[in-house]
Order: C-alpha cells, then sequence, then structure tokens
C-alpha cells in the first residue's frame, strides 16, 4: 500500500509516496576534473547535476522562488525547523511534530551523505544546498498539509537513512572508480527526488498544476525511486565484491555475491519476521499513536539491559508499537544529536581557527564541561536506571579533552594541519561517525600560534581538570605509561615557573575515594545550557578565563542556537 493523499490547491496538500526516476536522473558518463587541491581529481557530474536541477527549478518556479532557495545551507536548514518549531509549538507526536522531526533527520542523512563523498565529488557541497532548498520548499506549504508532508518526508528520510550504515564505513567508500562513480550517482538520485518532490508538491499546492489533487509517490516518481534501490544495491555489491577479492582466496573458493547474501539472510521464518521493516506500520499511524511507551523505551535504552519483552493478546497492537519503536530508534536519543553537534562545532572552530588558538581552547574546555554534565546526569540514575556504564563514558570522554590539550600547549609543532588531528577526541570520535576530518581543503587561520596565549596557565588549568576527571572516572583509561610521559613532559617544560611551586603531579594522585562521578571539587562541569548567556546579535559562553564572544569572530549564533535547542529538545 503506498502513502496517498489529496492535495489541496492554494496552499493545502493531501498526502504522498513512491519506487522508477524522472527528469532528475543523471546516468550520463562520469567526467572528472581537477578538484580545488591541484592534485587529486574529483568526479565532475555531481556538480552538473546540481546546475541542471537549479535550472528546472528556476524554469518551473520562477526566478522569485527558485532565488529564495538557492543557496540553503545545512544550517540554514536547521535553523528554519527551529524557528518553525518556536513559531506553531507543535504537540509531540503531531502529524506536524513528526513532519519536523523527519525533515531535521532527513537533512542529517543528506549532510553526512555529502561529507562521505566531497574528497572525491566536485562540488558536493552545491549540491546538497539544491536539497536543502528543496526541502525548505516543502516545509513552507505549512503545518496544514502536514498529511502529506509526513508522507514525503517518510520516504525521503527512510531512503537517506536506508544507506547510512555503509557510509560510516568510510574507508570503504573509495576503494575503486567504479564505488566512488556509482555512489556519486546515487547521491544525485537522492538529491533528484528531493527536487522531483519539491516541484510537483509546490505547483499544485499553488494551483499552478491541472493534475489531480491526490499524489501517490510510488507512482509519480517511481522510477527515480527504483534507480535509487537499485544503485544502493549495486554499490553494496560493489564493496562487497572490493572487499573479498582483497581476501586472496585460493582458485574455486571465490565467494558469489548472491550465495552470501542469501546465505546471510534469516532462514527461520520467525527471524525473517524480526528482520522486516516494521517502520512501514509508522506511516498508517493517527497522530499521538504510542506516545504512551516513548518514556518507557527510554528507560530501558538507558538502563544495562539487553532485551525488553512485550506482550499482548492478538489484536491488542504489538505490531503497531514495533513499528513505533524501530521508528524512534532510527533517530537519536536523549541528548545524543546535541551532544554530536557540540562535537561538530569544537572540531569546526578548531579547524578555522587552529588547535592552540584561545576561542578552540575555550570551546573544548565547554565540551569538557559538557560530558562531564552529562556523565553526572546519568551516574545519578545509576541505581534505579542502571546508567553507570553510560556514565563511564562521558567522564572518560572529558578526560581525553584534557589530555588533548595538555599534548597541545607543549607538542613539538605549531602549526593546525591534519597532523594535530591525531592529538584530537573530537576528530576520532567524528571518525568513527563517518565523517571526513582528514581530507578537508583549506587551513586554519594564521593567528594560531601568533596569537599571545598563556600556555603555561592554559597547561596549569587543564592539568587540574585532568586529576579531577580522573577522580570522577576512578582510575586511568589507558595505560599510566602515558600519563606518566605527559606529566614529565609538561613539568619539564613549565614546572620551573613559579606558579608551579607545590603543583603536584600525576605520580602523587589518588581515586581510592572518589570514582563514579565524585572528585576533590565540582570544577569542570556546569548545570546546562542556564549558564549560557545567549544575547540576540551574539551569543556569550561563560568560560573559566571570561566570555568567549560568539558571532563573526567565534561561533555562529544559529549554530550555537540550534545546538541549544536540541539540547532542550533531547534532555
Amino acid at each position: 500500500m503506498s502513502p496517498k493523499g489529496t492535495l489541496r490547491s492554494k496552499g493545502r496538500l493531501g498526502s504522498f509516496t513512491s519506487p522508477h526516476a524522472t527528469s532528475g536522473n543523471f546516468a550520463i558518463k562520469s567526467l572528472s576534473k581537477r578538484g580545488a587541491s591541484g592534485g587529486s581529481y574529483k568526479i565532475g557530474f555531481v556538480q552538473e547535476s546540481a546546475i541542471s536541477l537549479r535550472k528546472r527549478s528556476f524554469n518551473e518556479l520562477g526566478a522569485g522562488v527558485s532565488n529564495n532557495i538557492s543557496d540553503v545551507s545545512y544550517v540554514n536548514f536547521l535553523e528554519w525547523i527551529r524557528a518553525e518549531r518556536l513559531t506553531t509549538l507543535p504537540h509531540k507526536g503531531s502529524r506536524w511534530d513528526k513532519v519536523l522531526i523527519r525533515a531535521l533527520y532527513f537533512a542529517e542523512q543528506l549532510h553526512n551523505f555529502d561529507q562521505a563523498i566531497q574528497g572525491f565529488a566536485l562540488d558536493s557541497q552545491a549540491a546538497a544546498a539544491v536539497g536543502y532548498g528543496h526541502g525548505r520548499l516543502l516545509l513552507e506549504l505549512g503545518h496544514e498539509n502536514s498529511a502529506a508532508l509526513d508522507k514525503a518526508f517518510s520516504v525521503l528520510y527512510k531512503f537517506s537513512l536506508s544507506f547510512s550504515t555503509v557510509l560510516r564505513r568510510s574507508e570503504l567508500l573509495a576503494a575503486t572508480a567504479e564505488i566512488r562513480e556509482q555512489l556519486c550517482l546515487l547521491y544525485t538520485d537522492l538529491i533528484s527526488l528531493v527536487v522531483d518532490v519539491s516541484i510537483r508538491f509546490y505547483k499544485t499546492a499553488n494551483g499552478m498544476t491541472s493534475g489531480s489533487a491526490s499524489l501517490d509517490i510510488f507512482e509519480l516518481f517511481g522510477e527515480t525511486i527504483e534507480g535509487f534501490r537499485w544503485r544502493q544495491d549495486s554499490v553494496v555489491e560493489l564493496i562487497w565484491g572490493s572487499q573479498i577479492e582483497n581476501e586472496d582466496f585460493e582458485d574455486g573458493e571465490a565467494l558469489d555475491m548472491k550465495v552470501l547474501s542469501r546465505w546471510l539472510s534469516p532462514q527461520d521464518r520467525v527471524l525473517a519476521t524480526l528482520n522486516r521493516d516494521h517502520s512501514f506500520f509508522v506511516d498508517q499511524q493517527v497522530e499521538m499513536t504510542c506516545i504512551w511507551f516513548q518514556k518507557n523505551l527510554t528507560r530501558f535504552l538507558q538502563s544495562d539491559k539487553s532485551s525488553l519483552l512485550v506482550t499482548g493478546q492478538p489484536g491488542a497492537g504489538k505490531t503497531t508499537l514495533a513499528g513505533s519503536i524501530v521508528e524512534r530508534l532510527q533517530r537519536p536519543v536523549n541528548c545524543k544529536q546535541a551532544i554530536r553537534l557540540a562535537e561538530d562545532i569544537a572540531y569546526n572552530m578548531r579547524r578555522a581557527h587552529g588547535p592552540r588558538a584561545s576561542v578552540t581552547i575555550e570551546t573544548y574546555e565547554l565540551l569538557a564541561q559538557l560530558y562531564t554534565s552529562m556523565g553526572q546526569t546519568y551516574m545519578s540514575k545509576a541505581a534505579s536506571e542502571k546508567t553507570g556504564p553510560l556514565a563511564q563514558e562521558y567522564f572518560k570522554k572529558a578526560l581525553g579533552v584534557h589530555e588533548d590539550i595538555l599534548r597541545l600547549v607543549v607538542h613539538e609543532h605549531g602549526s593546525g594541519d591534519d597532523s594535530d588531528d591525531e592529538l584530537d577526541t573530537t576528530a576520532y570520535l567524528l571518525a568513527k561517525e563517518g565523517v571526513n576530518v582528514k581530507k578537508q581543503e583549506g587551513k586554519p587561520t594564521a593567528a594560531l600560534d601568533a596569537e599571545n596565549i598563556d600556555k603555561s596557565a592554559i597547561a596549569l588549568r587543564h592539568l587540574q581538570l585532568l586529576k579531577l576527571a580522573y577522580q570522577r572516572l576512578g582510575g586511568w583509561p589507558k595505560s599510566y605509561d602515558e600519563y606518566e610521559r605527559l606529566n614529565a613532559q609538561v613539568f619539564r617544560t613549565f614546572g620551573t615557573e613559579a606558579k608551579w611551586k607545590g603543583v603536584q603531579g600525576t605520580e602523587k594522585w589518588s581515586a581510592k575515594e572518589f570514582g563514579n562521578g565524585k572528585a576533590e571539587s565540582q570544577d569542570g562541569g556546569f548545570k546546562g545550557i542556564q549558564d549560557w548567556a545567549l544575547g540576540s546579535d551574539k551569543i556569550i559562553l561563560q568560560a573559566h578565563n571570561g566570555p568567549i564572544q560568539g558571532g563573526a569572530n567565534g561561533m555562529q549564533v544559529s549554530e550555537m542556537h540550534t545546538a541549544s535547542e536540541q539540547a532542550i529538545a533531547y534532555a
């Protein structure tokens, strides 16, 4: 059954669905062009597709509409959703709430796709901007069209999410030229689908077409969707094939992909049933369905339990509940998304200003405070909700940030190039999520080490914070030898200064009386976003050595507002 509904002309849509490709499919022979970095070559048809889609949008929607959505970035898109939530205040579980949630996570998946192919696709960011712009155009049709938009973003999000697990394996994506080319075609297929759907919906809602107001996505855009599915399967098979070729099998031992796929598929009918896409049932649900179960699900996810059993008589709604649970688990739970955004901001601050710039160091201290506070929050619930392991992970991350900063201020190198990524916790965490942190073009500003920062004071501050993080964790997360060497280097560099007199090194620290979030001082944490003073034109984050001012010279206000809004939404 395909999602289908009626579009109301002059402003109101019904709903929609769909599988085939239409005008947005660019299965042309790829042209490679020299990238901006000089020596590497990038696939050119992503850029060509973006140009073609822009022209089509201009011709069908007109200059005014087309220009309004021409330069929408990922952050702009998130900011629009934030503003819309503040304006309409949708009830949790309402249709419009679901539309905004699905639009948000569709944009995140598109952003991740863009990040994954930037190293070999020319102008992929410009192509992503086409997707964000037409996604916003859909949302601008308004909450009165939420039934139709819910189906639209459900399909878009599911298709973008279906490939997310592969994108996390960034080391496999550029294995062969054929994989790279098919990935770029898959990327343009996804953006083409967004543009096709957006144009059709906009024209129908505004009375620009004489067609039926009832739209069926899988009927209208079936070619594009089938092409996307075929391309996705093709990329997965190419990656498997590349991996198998590298295994050096003996003659006659080579594995056939179809045989391997059948072997990996569940043979038991019960397991096959559990493995099917239960989220399909969510598309048929009315507003507020299964909202009552969300708190139970959250408590389970925060515990250390490995299974959750829900029983009921036939017809009680177990299948409906399963669909709701699966759909919810496809999105981050609690404040994981807000923390990921904070890590993104810290890492990009470091890329822009350099790792030793004062604004970067202060931002990382704030990130460590966020980790510490999250750890303490989880630890406070550990007895009743079994969240101790989660708390320990956050304490470990906070310790890692302070360790990174100490290594940076005593490190021999004064440049902020990619070689410093090995010293950075956020680079490691983002790389695990599939973000390309090594092949980014451009360098940080030259102000990096020219800035007159007090390295001794910074080292003293973060040595103390490292001690507190060690106490909260209850021990060292790695071999003590590493910390002993770091301690020796710190004291060799700064220990002769007067302000270091009486400072104890790691050899005198003890965590016996601490652990489980306890330390000799509360320093290194904050209560939450109420500690941030948010102004109308700038943002001020209260940090140890004074305020960090955002805006043109620091963090973008929209980015920090988005971080705080998401922290509210998921806390």
